[in-house]
């Protein structure tokens, strides 16, 4: 974020953190620094810094708005004194799914009517390409004449490639026109165990012909264009990006029926839904989709739609800003 800053000339200044709660230098040394610099409006995205912010708007800057940009889940209750007053502080709480909006009704005591449905926006420009999808199969090295379904993601056990390969054991016998493509790389200082495991198990099914893997790459417009279905095999994805990017490529989507997946995809109009646990469903309804390209030609197009009317970065600003006008 501060290099992003830096490269559009912004003023990026570092205040370091002493502690994790009853930072109160930490807290001063910002106050002073937003005064000096006429700052009134204050948008925090990381819930690890609001206990700070709290402590400068109750002793030395209570005229500051603070806005709390949600990105993850609340988790448990947060309904005791010390998140309840520190949330007291928040003048508005921006959640981009109403189903996390409902989480933060249901599990504190924050104000429902400070809560704000805003999305979390694309920049479609850094998305999407004009290659073409020969040419990214040819960048990508994989067979030009195969149906592709298409993974992408840090390699995890709650990113759950693992049941993706175990489901196409099954979907490759089905339909052998059908190969699978994995993108991704190993949390960096984690080790690659994980990864190693997903490589055996694609040697152990005997799928070494009909599974590819890949690095990750910076640019995933090449990905999206050389693969026919995307999926998404997360339990539990908070706010999947990587679902609303290949949804702005205009990329068929199936993914797991949890999480805020169910309302990005409007539960089941703009994609295919399957249960998490269930090996079965997922192969049959990627076979399902494949035998009927239309159906997923139909969904993908009103996902493009839906993705430039709702989810991009300019959409995002401009309701953040209308915000910001009543404050």
């Amino acid at each position: 974020m501060a290099k992003r800053g830096q490269d559009n000339d912004l003023n990026i200044v570092f205040i370091k953190k002493n502690w994790k709660y009853l930072d109160l230098k930490g807290a001063l040394r910002l106050s002073n620094k937003l005064k000096a610099d006429s700052v009134s409006t204050l948008i925090v995205s990381d819930k690890r810094d609001i206990s700070m912010v709290s402590l400068m708007k109750m002793f030395w800057f209570k005229n500051l708005f603070m806005i709390y940009q949600q990105h993850m889940q609340i988790g448990v209750d947060k309904k005791d004194f010390m998140h309840t007053l520190t949330y007291s502080s928040i003048d508005a709480w921006l959640s981009p799914l109403k189903w996390l909006a409902d989480q933060v009704v249901e599990r504190t005591r924050f104000d429902k009517e400070k809560i704000h449905v805003i999305p979390l926006g694309l920049e479609l420009e850094k998305v999407r390409t004009s290659q073409s999808k020969e040419m990214a199969r040819i960048e990508l090295n994989i067979n030009q004449s195969a149906l592709i379904l298409g993974v992408l993601g840090r390699f995890g056990q709650g990113k759950r490639q693992d049941f993706v390969i175990k489901a196409f054991a099954e979907i490759a016998q089905k339909n052998t026109q059908i190969e699978l493509l994995i993108v991704g790389e190993s949390t960096k200082n984690e080790g690659t165990e994980y990864e190693d495991y997903l490589k055996k198990l694609v040697r152990d099914l005997n799928l070494g012909e009909k599974v590819s893997f890949r690095p990750f790459m910076d640019e995933v417009g090449v990905f999206f264009k050389a693969i026919d279905l995307f999926v998404l095999p997360s339990e539990g994805e908070t706010y999947g990006m990587v679902t609303l990017e290949a949804m702005a490529m205009g990329v068929p989507v199936i993914a797991t029926n949890t999480g805020g997946t169910p309302e990005i995809l409007k539960n089941g109009d703009l994609g295919t839904l399957f249960s998490p646990e269930d090996e079965a469903e997922f192969s049959d309804k990627v076979i399902e989709l494949f035998d009927n390209p239309h159906i997923m030609k139909e969904k993908a197009n009103r996902a493009i739609q839906e993705v430039e009317m709702n989810y991009t970065h300019d959409r995002e600003c401009e309701q953040i800003e209308a915000l910001l006008a009543t404050l």
